[in-house]
């Protein structure tokens, strides 16, 4: 007899899983008219989250139930409100069937790096990259005429020398970076960087801050050629093209970047906004040390 009840309970579980998984595929098809390809993944979302809760955090299972069902929700809503909703009235059906593969793959690569301490401290340095370091580069031609006072031809050729160091830059990692080193030209490339816009913003004349930006130029070479070179390095061959989806994602970051800047360039001046946004980029990579420090150079085989 308790055998059956096993075998029964036993067959109703799963049963009970895939019944929600066809309820989520039959009520997103009804509501917008096309096949979430994602939804297995929203599904392995709610389950690490009652997992991390339940047994990561030690919480109680209905505490820990009630944290996953919200975390879950509230990740969804926060994907529908920029995908679904907005492609809803612009994008035809297959090409929404597109884009939940692609969401397919953006959660999968996320789900790796949930477990890949190596990869969270790749990204880690490249959001911060993208939101403290790169957007200086708008703020070039505002520097170059008020306080070097260049006219057009002049700023044209200071901005270059960013570009210049930056081929520069590639070519000698081609020529002699070597394995053991791509950490540290990764994870210093940011640092340099960030402190080299400081200079950038605080220096009174022209062949200083040329100076400057051509170093930036060959520190954000070694920045870019690592990144996807880590990435290459620590993610398992089938899940290559994922985790470069969800680096994607990171580089977008970006636009918050430039948004900041621009609203404390409003406020304190472009020399001012330049200069805090480096050494607020420096501050927060030291506070999140404890996630890039597991670079390292790469062991026997990889």
């Amino acid at each position: 007899m308790n055998e059956a009840i096993q075998i029964i309970i036993g067959g109703l579980l799963p049963g009970c899983v895939y019944a929600l998984l066809a309820l989520g595929f039959s009520l997103v098809f009804r509501v917008t008219g096309i096949i979430n390809l994602a939804q297995g993944a929203f599904c392995v979302v709610g389950a690490l989250s009652m997992y991390s809760f339940e047994v990561a955090l030690g919480w109680p299972t209905a505490l820990a139930f009630l944290a996953a069902s919200l975390a879950t929700g509230l990740f969804g809503l926060l994907l529908g409100a920029v995908t679904f909703v907005p492609a809803l009235a612009r994008l035809p059906h297959s090409s929404m069937l597109m884009m939940t593969a692609g969401l397919l793959t953006l959660i999968e690569g996320l789900l790796l790096v949930r477990n890949t301490p190596k990869l969270i401290g790749i990204l880690t340095i490249t959001v911060i990259y993208n939101v403290f370091g790169w957007p200086f580069t708008s703020m070039i031609p505002v520097i170059g005429q008020d306080n070097l006072h260049l006219g057009a031809g002049g700023i044209g050729v200071l901005a270059s020398m960013d570009g210049i160091g930056a081929f520069c830059g590639s070519i000698a990692l081609m020529l002699w970076a070597k394995p053991a080193n791509y950490a540290r030209l990764y994870v210093g490339g940011v640092v340099l960087y960030l402190l080299l816009l400081v200079v950038f913003a605080l220096v009174p004349n022209v062949p200083l801050a040329g100076a400057a930006l051509l170093f930036t130029g060959v520190c954000n070479a070694a920045f870019s050629v690592m990144q996807a070179t880590l990435i290459y390095l620590a993610a398992p061959a089938e899940m290559r093209s994922r985790l470069y989806g969800v680096l994607s994602v990171c580089i977008g970051s970006a636009p918050i970047g430039f948004l900041f800047l621009g609203l404390l360039a409003d406020a304190a001046g472009a020399t001012a906004a330049t200069a805090a946004s480096g050494i607020v980029g420096l501050l927060v990579l030291l506070a999140t040390r404890r996630w890039w420090r597991q670079l390292g150079p790469p062991r026997a085989g990889e």
